[in-house]
């Protein structure tokens, strides 16, 4: 991916987006792509969010206080980053402060690195067609030959339209906070870090898609599950059938709930 060699974004499959209603998350298959920008100050983080909306609103992705099922923000100190990330509102994230106006007065800069800030980026397309490339490299699950998938089938992914989005936010913040000394210059990751395209690609499908048939729903909504035990043995009773449909397991589930 030369994409990587040139903005600080990553692709990952742990690509938890949060739902367009209150704090709750809401997990799906595919990727995501994950930026991260930091700021010797918090209020340069803040403008950074608020110049962020603005590429949300001209490239029409859908947001709602800075998070919805496609897109989510999240300002953090530098120095706790890694510990406490709290979410913005969308009040705090969008002050009415100047962004590289000469003819007003920028804020000073404050080089204490207890102000430095860090703004985490997540996109995604919610509903996103998979490539016929991509689907060629499905696993070989024990009901993928039986439930072929449907050229019609749309999943949440990461799509051109996210990538474009990063482009532009990644630019925007070399020339309005790099230029001007209001942003912190990431390290670029070395690409050896990274696996190949192909294992990319194949690593969309271990994160919400079914391990029996291989579509995009949980295991105990697969009506394939009955006609196709898993490769392996019960790891709860060694019977030929899975965990969720173990009757051992059931009954120790019964008597805990009836002790409790």
């Amino acid at each position: 991916m030369p994409l990587r060699a040139h903005i600080p974004w990553t692709f990952t499959t742990a690509n938890t987006i949060s739902a367009a209603t209150g704090n709750k998350t809401k997990a799906g298959p595919g990727w995501s792509y994950h930026g991260k920008y930091a700021f010797r100050a918090r209020e340069f983080g803040l403008q950074f969010a608020a110049r962020v909306r603005d590429v949300l609103n001209d490239e029409g992705i859908p947001y709602s206080g800075l998070q919805s099922t496609d897109f989510d923000l999240h300002i953090a100190s530098r120095l706790e980053r890694d510990s406490t990330e709290s979410t913005t509102s969308d009040s705090d994230a969008a002050p009415n402060l100047p962004l590289n106006n000469p003819n007003v007065d920028q804020p000073k800069m404050n080089e204490s690195r207890e102000d430095e800030t860090v703004v985490i980026l997540k996109v995604k397309t919610h509903l996103a067609y998979i490539p016929e490339e991509i689907l060629s490299l499905r696993p070989q699950l024990p009901a993928t030959k039986d439930t072929p998938f449907p050229i019609t089938l749309t999943t949440p992914g990461l799509t051109i339209r996210d990538v474009r989005f990063a482009m532009l936010v990644d630019e925007m913040f070399r020339n309005e906070y790099i230029k001007t000394g209001r942003g912190v210059e990431s390290k670029q990751p070395s690409s050896l870090a990274y696996p190949s395209a192909q294992q990319m690609a194949s690593n969309i499908f271990r994160q919400g898609f079914c391990k029996c048939c291989g579509l995009p729903h949980p295991l105990h909504q697969c009506h394939k599950r009955k006609h196709y035990p898993p490769a392996g043995n019960c790891s709860v009773c060694g019977g030929n059938h899975w965990v969720i449909d173990c009757s051992v397991l059931r009954k120790k589930k019964g008597k805990k709930a009836s002790v409790q």
